[in-house]
């Protein structure tokens, strides 16, 4: 009898590094303010974010990213559009945002950044009030 269940395949071409940095982020054609959240993991093609808020599939949010770990150590600012939404629960949110705008040479570099703190620990956000600077 032939084994008929799940096997998982990665097809993930970049490397997924679980993270808790602090972003920033701003929906695109909304008039409010950056809001501060907490980011559960990073690759070159996008992040994950846990939020408090829902926001329509397919909106453009402009993202300040706190990495101040080497080697990377500076705030990312870049594009991205919300591709996937969950419910954790009632009052919480998780977005997985893909990266726009950003060409293949710089993808290859944040790749080969993230890929060097991949074997890691989980990288914890640097404690102090460093979001008031970005």
């Amino acid at each position: 009898m032939a084994d008929k269940g799940y096997r998982y395949e990665n097809t993930r071409q970049w490397v997924r590094l679980p993270c808790d940095w602090y972003v920033k982020y701003q929906v695109e054609g909304k008039d409010t303010p950056e809001t501060l959240v907490t980011a559960k993991d990073v690759s070159a093609s996008g992040i994950r974010l846990e939020t408090r808020e829902t926001v329509e599939m397919g909106s453009i949010v402009h993202l300040k990213i706190n990495a101040n770990v080497a080697p990377l150590r500076k705030v990312l600012e870049v594009k991205g559009k919300i591709i996937r939404m969950q419910e954790i629960s009632p009052e919480s949110y998780e977005w997985g945002i893909q990266f726009e705008g950003m060409g293949e040479p710089e993808k290859a570099e944040l790749n080969r950044r993230i890929e060097s703190l991949a074997g890691r620990e989980r990288l914890s956000r640097h404690r102090g009030q460093w979001w008031r600077r970005i």
